[in-house]
């Protein structure tokens, strides 16, 4: 598998590559590594298409008993049985484009009715509430501060954390004592969606005192009132 822009795919000469005995190498489209569906351009649509093919049968069955469940039932099938399909590798997919997270969004809002037994119209905003969930976004920024936290505190993996360096500014500054990170520079679209520009631009964002925050407990308990905004849809 290529992988880079449907411009430079589309410029690309053909590729044989063969193994050591001769035979070729197969090229394919899609390619799931890690349980996480790969494309030449990143986009994730065959991963989105599989979560929402799979949640979306997984929640038919259940409507069908849905009266044998209580709403603590409910919501703890929900919670552990179908949210954690959403969660996983969500950080690596969060940076495609928002018509490939927009059918994921969906799924998440039909779970949350699945378990409040709300009709169609209900507000979204309502039901996250209601649940006491975050949105489907503020969810992702949950989990993806939380994971440069162990690169930076735990090592979580070590090679990611040699990709953020320390911001030395040339002249004395007042936040000179702060935790900020160097932000490379690029042009590129997906150069910034990569972890070498998005983890430390989106780390620098924070507050300085959730950024010294040393305790993984209590990075998580000060990160979520500040990820937490007001509804704005009405």
């Amino acid at each position: 598998m290529l992988f880079g822009t449907r411009q430079g795919l589309g410029n690309s000469v053909d590729l044989t590559i063969s193994f050591n005995e001769g035979s070729p190498l197969e090229q394919v489209l899609n390619f799931k590594y890690l349980g996480v569906w790969l494309d030449p351009t990143l986009s994730f649509t065959q991963r989105s298409e599989t979560i929402t093919k799979k949640l979306s049968c997984n929640l038919a069955i259940l409507y069908r008993h849905i009266n044998c469940f209580t709403f603590q039932m409910r919501k703890r099938i929900v919670s552990q049985l179908l949210l954690p399909t959403l969660d996983y590798a969500d950080i690596v997919y969060q940076t495609t484009f928002d018509t490939h997270l927009q059918p994921l969004n969906v799924v998440y809002n039909s779970l949350c009715r699945f378990i409040l037994r709300c009709p169609y119209i209900t507000h979204h905003c309502s039901m996250y509430e209601t649940i006491n969930w975050l949105s489907p976004h503020t969810r992702r920024c949950y989990l993806w501060f939380q994971f440069i936290f162990k690169c930076i505190h735990l090592n979580y993996p070590s090679y990611l954390k040699q990709d953020l360096l320390p911001y030395t500014p040339s002249y004395s500054l007042r936040h000179i004592q702060q935790p900020f990170f160097f932000i490379p520079r690029t042009n590129k679209e997906i150069g910034r969606r990569a972890f070498k520009f998005k983890a430390p631009s989106d780390w620098n964002t924070l507050p300085s005192t959730i950024r010294t925050i040393s305790s993984f407990r209590l990075f998580k308990n000060t990160l979520l009132p500040f990820l937490i905004k007001p509804c704005t849809c009405f």
